[in-house]
């Protein structure tokens, strides 16, 4: 913008402005800027080529107009634009930024100068204008992205600002809405009115020194709200720094609530937890290649996690079954989504075998595709032996009778088995030796 006088400040401390207006100035002004001039009601007097080319007008669509009617009528309204020319009838110099209507319609934004010539009440008042309408269009597309940026921000997230002290100075309706207070309680106060006690203090520490050297800060912050009740934020508080200083004058603090996601994270982790302590837990790709498992299964079968990550499932089968269209029909099945249970023989590290009660378990994304099979496993090992050396035990004892009945004598039971198994063979033997020595 183009000033063509200069203020002066009395003994008072009131201001003086005294314009320099010469004809040599009008003359170099003349060729060098827009430049209209106006009686002091506002009306056009006349305007140089340069406005004209500006605006799109002719000298004779101007004289003897009173300006406004060239001027864009919410500006003409607005108490703004009144006060500078109540300034300029008033003798005083006044500068101004005005929304002029060119002959077409299309909007030109001014930085003008306004200055009133002659002894107050002016005779005369000369506006000279510099085109600033790419510069305040540009200000404009700014300001609605911010505005834009604002609303979604204030949507989604607790904004507030406090000053070096910690001390609130805005807050806006979300951050007031979660923590339970209202804006006038929040204002002033320190930022801490909403500390949980379960952070630790050495966090905000750390958050302090982060902020203060000019550094943005991440954390997720667990808080308290005025009724008590806690609640979870990420936030990311930033410093205005201030150039001259280089230091913080003030802090930005935007906070995402993440309170359900906290407390579905919270019951999630205590029932992986709870699942760890009594199950071996598997996690394959829908092909079978092993991505990690718990350390229960891994003691269970007696490899180390880097042993098997990455491997195939069929690691934990003997070749033939591996091999076999069960085994493979077994995979398309989980990787179909359908899930399978019951009793598996696995074998572990160096061919020790173990039973496992398990289920496989498919696990969906949000459109019902399989993206991993989850296996949970209890170690049935010594059930399953056990049940087998009954069966056997029972087979073996069934066949001795039945060639008892048939009057053989001559096949008691010879397999080795422990505890009550080995009574009932004794007993089975004893019989069908007394049997013997009877006849």
């Amino acid at each position: 913008m183009i000033t063509i006088w200069h203020t002066l400040r009395n003994r008072n401390g009131h201001l003086q402005n005294k314009p320099h207006f010469t004809t040599k100035g009008v003359e170099g002004l003349e060729t060098a800027c827009p430049m209209i001039t106006f009686a002091p009601d506002g009306t056009v007097v006349t305007a140089n080529e340069r406005f004209l080319a500006l605006t799109g007008y002719r000298l004779d669509d101007l004289q003897g107009k009173p300006h406004h009617l060239f001027c864009d009528p919410a500006e003409v309204e607005r108490p703004e634009s009144r006060t500078v020319w109540e300034a300029v009838r008033r003798g005083e110099p006044a500068q101004h930024l005005t929304k002029w209507l060119s002959k077409d319609g299309t909007a030109r934004w001014l930085a003008a100068s306004l200055v009133p010539l002659g002894s107050p009440p002016p005779s005369t008042v000369v506006m000279v204008a510099t085109d600033v309408t790419a510069l305040v269009t540009e200000l404009e597309t700014v300001k609605e992205e911010l505005a834009v940026r604002q609303t979604i921000m204030d949507l989604t997230s607790l904004t507030s600002e406090t000053n070096l002290k910690g001390e609130i100075q805005m807050a806006n309706d979300t951050f007031c809405k979660v923590a339970k207070y209202s804006r006038e309680e929040l204002l002033g106060k320190p930022h801490n009115i909403v500390r949980h006690p379960d952070m630790p203090k050495e966090v905000f520490k750390q958050m302090w020194a982060t902020i203060g050297r000019g550094q943005l800060f991440r954390g997720v912050v667990k808080n308290r709200a005025k009724d008590g009740t806690p609640y979870y934020v990420d936030a990311v508080i930033a410093p205005f720094v201030d150039k001259k200083t280089g230091k913080p004058k003030k802090y930005l603090g935007v906070r995402y609530d993440i309170t359900a996601y906290e407390i579905q994270r919270h019951n999630m982790q205590g029932l992986i937890e709870a699942i760890n302590r009594a199950y071996g837990l598997v996690e394959f790709q829908v092909d079978g290649t092993i991505l990690t498992a718990n350390d229960k299964f891994l003691t269970l079968m007696g490899y180390t996690r880097e042993e098997i990550t990455g491997k195939h499932h069929r690691l934990f089968c003997d070749p033939a079954s591996a091999a076999s269209a069960d085994y493979t029909a077994f995979w398309q099945k989980l990787g179909q989504g359908e899930f399978d249970t019951g009793v598996y023989r696995l074998v572990g590290k160096g061919g020790t075998e173990r039973w496992l009660h398990a289920s496989y378990n498919p696990v969906k994304d949000e459109m019902g595709r399989t993206f991993k099979i989850v296996l949970l496993a209890t170690d049935v090992t010594g059930q399953r032996q056990a049940q087998m050396e009954l069966e056997a035990c029972m087979a073996e004892a069934r066949e001795t009778l039945k060639a008892v009945a048939a009057g053989d004598l001559t096949r008691p039971m010879t397999g080795t088995y422990g505890g009550e198994l080995a009574t009932i063979t004794a007993s089975v033997n004893e019989t069908v030796a007394q049997l013997t020595r009877t006849l």
